[in-house]
Order: C-alpha cells, then structure tokens, then sequence
C-alpha cells in the first residue's frame, strides 16, 4: 500500500498566506539571540558590561536580545560579536564536526596521573 503525504508543506503554507518572510527572520533571530546569550552566560558577562564593551547603550542591548524584535542591524550584530569574542560564520558543516568530536569520550586520568600532576598551596602558588 503506498502512503502519500496529504497536503503541503510548513513552508507552502507560509507562502501561501504571506507569511514566510516574517517567519524566516523571526526564526533568525531567535537564533542569534539563543547564540549571543550562551556567549554571555560563558563569559559572565551581564546586559551593562556587554552594553559597555559595545559602547551603545543599555536599551540597545535589550533590543539585541529582544527575539520578537528583528529591527537588528549588522553593525549592532558585528559590535556584539567583536565584544563577546565570538563569529556568527562558524555554523553549517564545521559546526557539525565539532559536535561530532564533542561527543566522544575523553578517558579520565589515572591515579599515577593525578599524583605528577601540579598541586597548589594555600596561597595558590603552584608547586610539583
């Protein structure tokens, strides 16, 4: 027995109400909020210091993390890259492979490693 798909597409339909182009930029940008948030919390860096290291200020900020609000610019975007030390080029295959080799488990140290490894004192200086 054959099995057909019955009706169209996501995609059709968004075409076909006009929609797709208000779907696809607010799917972007949901997206580049979730990327520059994670690049946030990684570097624990609040809403003022990332306002800060982009020199604009707080509200502008708001409006980058804003997902319903797709009035980003590329400027804006580029100064949130630069301040957060981060691309928004690397996604697509190389993005890929780094989850590909993420996933692979790393064998902990042994005992014999732990003990050659550097110990720290008190004052936090390293010794052997």
């Amino acid at each position: 027995m054959k099995s057909s798909n019955i009706g169209s597409s996501l995609e059709s339909l968004f075409d076909e109400l006009g929609e797709r182009e208000e779907f696809e930029s607010l799917t972007m940008k949901k997206i580049i909020v979730l990327r520059v948030r994670l690049a946030m919390q990684k570097q624990r860096c609040n809403k003022t210091r990332l306002a800060q290291a982009m020199r604009v200020q707080r509200p502008q900020v708001q409006r980058l993390l804003d997902p319903n609000n797709t009035s980003l610019t590329i400027a804006t975007l580029a100064k949130a890259a630069v301040a957060l030390k981060m691309s928004f080029f690397d996604v697509g295959p190389k993005a890929k492979t780094r989850r590909l080799y993420a996933s692979k488990r790393v064998p902990k140290a042994t005992s014999v490693h732990r003990k050659a490894s550097v110990k720290k004192t008190r004052r936090g200086v390293a010794t052997r």
